[in-house]
């Protein structure tokens, strides 16, 4: 079966942030004067910078295919579970740019992409909106970068879609969080 362009960025996405990680752990241990406590001071040295750097970097993440699992579950490393709130930060402005800029910019384009798909989901989304986006985000079924734009095309509304969206989150961005930090507890140091 041959993989599809779309598939092999996905891949791509996941295979270059395993080699990232693997890269830091890496030179981390190689390093005998280096830890992941010195790495963790040393990014919070630069004390309002680095949330608002993790949080534009979780904006553009998007573009060297890395997967938001990976990006939250380094705020855990670095951060542990006080890296929530930058988490969630960092959702909310990632759900609401690619919502916004799919909706007003991108709308026909994707639901030429989508073909017939769309009137099934929007059905649904019309008739249940707040639920069946937390169902969306609960429910892991495709990227979360995708859900923003297909979430764009039905006509579910911004405030519904904002709430239901990190009402959804909530739990994976916690469980992911609470693994970065025992990650960084127990087995990098």
């Amino acid at each position: 079966m041959a993989l599809s362009g779309y598939n092999k960025k996905i891949i791509f996405g996941w295979a270059f942030s395993v080699l990232l990680i693997a890269g830091l752990a890496w030179a981390i241990k190689s390093q005998s004067d280096f830890t992941i406590d010195t790495l963790k001071e040393w990014i919070r040295s630069w004390g309002f910078w680095s949330p608002v750097f993790f949080i534009l970097i979780f904006q553009i993440r998007i573009v060297f295919f890395i997967p938001m699992s990976v990006m939250v579950t380094i705020a855990g490393v670095l951060w542990g579970l006080p890296g929530l709130i930058y988490v969630i930060s960092a959702v909310f402005l990632c759900a609401s740019f690619e919502f916004l800029i799919a909706r007003y910019f991108f709308r026909e384009k994707i639901e030429r992409r989508l073909k017939g798909k769309v009137k099934k989901i929007r059905g649904t989304i019309e008739k249940h909106g707040f639920v069946s986006v937390v169902l969306v985000r609960v429910i892991p079924n495709i990227m979360f970068d995708m859900q923003n734009m297909i979430l764009a095309v039905t006509k579910v509304r911004y405030g519904d879609y904002i709430v239901a969206t990190l009402l959804g989150m909530l739990p994976a961005c916690f469980i992911l969080v609470f693994a970065g930090d025992s990650l960084s507890s127990y087995m990098l140091k």
